[in-house]
């Protein structure tokens, strides 16, 4: 009964989907804290280098990457910490998602893009690099 309402009642289903993500993230912040090593680093320093003006040096190896470049540079210009790309990149990707829900919905079916949507946002991608 508690599955039907949520699913059939949209402003609930978003609701307590972002809860639970935001709760998941927030259990694995507690447990691994956010870390800046190995490929988190370079980036960030590439973007270091964008913003003293060393263009060629911030993306002579990384191209095709130059668009998080750009967009990791715009933190570290204005100083902000880590945890602002972390929130700035989880806004940035629930917006994504919600579009793609949408284009599951036109295209396939709404269980198709609700059973999509809650998979993406119940199972974070990790990464981790030695």
């Amino acid at each position: 009964m508690l599955l039907t309402t949520l699913y059939k009642n949209q402003k609930l289903f978003w609701s307590t989907l972002m809860v639970c993500n935001i709760a998941l993230l927030a259990r694995l912040y507690l447990k691994f804290e956010l870390t800046i090593v190995c490929e988190s680093d370079k980036y960030l320093s590439e973007a270091g280098a964008m913003t003293d003006g060393e263009f060629k040096k911030a993306t002579e190896y990384q191209l095709f990457y130059s668009a998080y470049i750009v967009y990791l540079a715009v933190f570290v210009k204005l100083k902000l910490p880590v945890l602002f790309i972390f929130i700035s990149t989880w806004c940035l990707s629930a917006f994504a998602s919600y579009r793609f829900y949408q284009l599951l919905l036109e295209l396939i079916n709404e269980p198709t893009a609700k059973l999509w949507i809650t998979f993406t946002a119940l199972s974070p991608l990790l990464q981790y690099w030695q």
